[in-house]
């Protein structure tokens, strides 16, 4: 038997050490993948366990969230006309300057999720709060809107909103009614 060694294929040395050095980084990445992956778990844990001990926190993010959506709610409502409110439910009508017309929002929590407050327009909606819990709108006098709500059915937050385009209806609706009795 009689060996040809000039004609021989197989790896040579520098082909086996590349692949060693990529095989070498690819286990590497995929460890500490892994560790860091632990890492997140475990800081999602303490994290979640910090929230339940420091309830005062969590408190005080509800409130800025709280404050946030009653801007939000205030700045809607600017220009609107004809507010009709019951229990869970906000609807007024919107001026829309591309159609040039009032147009009918409503403000109501979700029939799927009942904890997401959501504006609902021409068939689109867009959510305002999350974690309403039990909201309530009620209005008072011709310009004012009460609205209360609590995240987890114990600590109730309210806000009164005033909204000035509701007294200019109601005062043009006086003086239409004052016209039609001197007639």
């Amino acid at each position: 038997m009689r060996l040809n060694f000039q004609n021989e294929e197989g790896f040579t040395l520098i082909e086996a050490l590349l692949s060693l050095i990529v095989t070498s980084f690819i286990l590497l990445f995929i460890t500490s993948g892994i560790m860091q992956t632990q890492v997140i778990k475990d800081e999602i844990i303490s994290d979640s366990s910090m929230i339940n001990r420091h309830h005062d926190t969590v408190s005080g993010d509800r409130q800025i969230e709280w404050h946030m959506f009653l801007n939000q709610l205030e700045y809607y409502l600017q220009g609107s006309k004809n507010p009709r409110a019951k229990s869970d439910l906000l609807i007024v009508d919107e001026w829309k300057e591309e159609e040039n017309k009032f147009k009918e929002v409503s403000y109501k929590r979700s029939h799927t999720n009942r904890r997401v407050l959501f504006r609902s327009e021409s068939g689109g909606t867009q959510y305002l709060l999350v974690g309403a819990y039990r909201i309530n709108f009620r209005l008072e006098g011709d310009d004012w809107l009460i609205v209360t709500n609590s995240f987890d059915g114990i600590k109730e937050y309210q806000g009164k909103i005033r909204v000035s385009s509701w007294i200019e209806e109601a005062e043009e609706v006086k003086e239409v009614e004052v016209e039609e009795v001197i007639e």
